[in-house]
């Protein structure tokens, strides 16, 4: 075995989570030796050609927009469901129009996502790897990790000649998808799903385009259907050739039919897909050479408890996968591969925040998505005869608890969800969501005439805002990062127990003031608005007294901006309450 080959940073598998990983750490720390080890050769083969706008501010990140954008991809701008008999389809939108924006920091972010070829998506993001310096080994098969005093220490595997190698690292981060290479060598516990455990997906070419369905191909959508034995989706991958898979249960497959004789049967056997089918042909994926094939994949439905300890982090489906209703693999790959190149960089820079809490929040990280897209996946499966009034209400309370995100209505807050925005970062540091105006309000600066509108129709200037009478707050704090930064950070959260419930406001901070002086500055903020909100005091002179409690600022607009926003924030979460003069 080959020895003294050293690397600080090991990423097992080129998938969209070792691509978002290797590439970030790369490029906020080009010292950094980051190796990165797949197995297959590229172009491989993978399902899952549909993605969610969420991605779209970390693959932003990692320069690979335009790159992706410019691939020819159909460009996806919602999603259609269907599933009650007798009932029409209905169609969730993104929020936002197709096209590019600039975000807060100037870089071009889209406002839709793309139905890619995975094997093409995939190789744009490895081949971004390899251009910022990571060293990818491909094909490289990763064989055991390495351990050490209890801590991991670096990876068997075997190089492209077939010879057994050795590579010693300070981190491995695991993204090698369901093969689970730090999981399975740890024996770390796992928790299984009961949804669909068997998937059967294939291409077909000649479909008929069903706008009502689909959309249009300049911006189109993913059909959801049920069928007689769970449900399939249809996703165009371009004008001609159509994804079609089918979500099932093991035991309907048994020993008398074969995958392709399944997964036809069933799309003949639903009116909408057997319509858009009608004369279509099974063909190879794009980029395949015949023959045409019926692809079966099982067992995905696994997480495991744990997502990072003493050298390792688990990110993508290596941490857990709950099941494709909502497309949400990539965009977990991509978010889960954030998460896990700030924690190292966290560990590598800031000794003051020790490792153990990082594991536990990249932990409570991973598992908030899990369990939020599972919650979701089981309505689905479970009372998807209610229809999307259900649904909705679900998606609300969910943000409600996990992120603290208020929206105007449930609907919008399924059109978040759907979106991806259950795995966004800066919800975790919001308290308000994408309610109203959204992150426009938050990050771009709050004014008065917005934060008066905010309140609500009838408010005017005069607005006296107090507290509730058995309002308790108290302060927690929290780790959690986000797409504009390379760190985790140390936050502010209050719990505000008022009317026998309790709910948790994590403050929105500035960008630029997201630093100790900002953090403390913050709290106190917070703290001074429901101390003052006696009932005596209009929106103004509140936001005056505020100021004043909490001392001078270089920057005016700071202290301005947090109170006002923490007022808007407490008012909509019910902590605080206006009356006009």
């Amino acid at each position: 075995m080959t020895k003294g080959e050293v690397a600080d940073v090991v990423v097992v598998g080129g998938g969209p989570a070792g691509s978002t990983v290797s590439t970030l750490l790369k490029l906020e720390e080009p010292s950094l030796r980051v190796t990165l080890l797949e197995k297959a050769s590229f172009p491989r083969r993978r399902v899952g050609e549909a993605l969610l706008p969420e991605s779209g501010r970390i693959l932003a990140r990692m320069g690979a927009v335009n790159r992706i954008d410019a691939a020819g991809f159909l460009r996806k701008g919602g999603a259609t469901f269907h599933w009650k008999p007798g009932n029409s389809p209905f169609t969730e939108s993104f929020a936002r129009a197709p096209g590019l924006y600039e975000d807060e920091l100037g870089r071009r972010v889209p406002r839709h996502s793309w139905h890619v070829v995975r094997s093409v998506y995939d190789q744009i993001l490895l081949d971004r790897a390899r251009e910022v310096g990571v060293d990818v080994r491909c094909p490289a098969r990763a064989k055991r990790p390495l351990t050490a005093d209890g801590r991991v220490v670096g990876v068997t595997y075997d190089d492209a000649q077939g010879g057994a190698a050795r590579l010693d690292s300070r981190w491995v981060v695991d993204c090698s998808g369901p093969a689970r290479f730090v999981g399975r060598g740890l024996a770390l516990p796992v928790t299984d799903s009961e949804l669909g455990d068997l998937a059967l997906f294939g291409h077909y070419r000649g479909f008929r385009w069903d706008e009502d369905l689909f959309g249009t191909p300049m911006l189109c959508r993913t059909f959801i259907t049920v069928t007689p034995h769970g449900w399939a989706w249809l996703i165009p991958i371009s004008e001609d050739v159509i994804s079609c898979g089918l979500v099932t249960r093991r035991s309907v497959l048994g020993d008398a039919l074969d995958p392709q004789t399944l997964l036809q049967s069933e799309l003949q056997d639903t009116p909408h897909a057997a319509a858009v089918l009608e004369g279509a042909t099974l063909c190879p994926e794009p980029g395949a050479v015949p023959p045409a094939k019926v692809h079966t994949v099982r067992n995905w439905c696994v997480r495991h408890t744990r997502s990072a300890g003493a050298g390792w982090y688990l990110a993508g489906d290596a941490s857990g996968f709950v099941d494709p209703i909502l497309a949400s693999g990539a965009c977990v790959a991509h978010s889960t591969g954030l998460a896990a190149a700030n924690a190292v960089l966290t560990e590598l820079r800031h000794p003051e925040i020790a490792p153990e809490e990082l594991w536990a929040a990249h932990g409570d990280y991973s598992e908030t998505l899990w369990r939020g897209f599972q919650v979701m996946a089981r309505w689905w499966y479970e009372r998807r005869d209610e229809g999307l009034e259900g649904w909705s209400s679900v998606a609300a309370k969910l943000l409600s608890e996990t992120r603290g995100a208020v929206f105007s209505s449930d609907q919008e807050a399924f059109g978040a969800v759907i979106a991806g925005y259950l795995a966004d970062h800066r919800l975790g540091d919001l308290g308000l969501g994408f309610g109203a105006t959204g992150l426009r309000q938050v990050f771009a600066g709050l004014g008065q005439e917005e934060l008066l509108a905010g309140l609500g129709a009838d408010t005017d200037r005069r607005a006296r805002v107090r507290r509730r009478d058995d309002l308790v707050l108290s302060e927690e704090g929290y780790l959690a990062t986000d797409v504009d930064s390379s760190r985790w950070w140390r936050l502010a959260a209050f719990k505000l127990e008022f009317g026998g419930k309790t709910q948790v406001y994590r403050p929105s901070l500035p960008l630029t003031h997201r630093d100790d002086d900002g953090l403390k500055r913050t709290s106190a903020i917070v703290q001074a608005v429901v101390e003052n909100a006696d009932g005596t005091r209009d929106v103004e002179r509140l936001v005056s007294w505020v100021k004043a409690a909490v001392g001078a600022h270089p920057d005016e607009r700071f202290s301005h901006h947090m109170a006002n926003a923490t007022i808007l924030h407490l008012v909509r979460l019910g902590a605080l309450e206006t009356a006009g003069d």
